[in-house]
């Protein structure tokens, strides 16, 4: 059980990760346009 909750947290950490990397993505897109 304890294995499965630092996987949910993990996974939890590197989806925000992404959004936080797709919105830099977009801004530098924005600019290159």
């Amino acid at each position: 059980k304890k294995i499965r909750e630092v996987d949910e947290y993990s996974s939890d950490n590197t989806k925000r990760l992404n959004i936080k990397e797709m919105k830099k993505l977009l801004k530098k897109l924005e600019e290159f346009e």
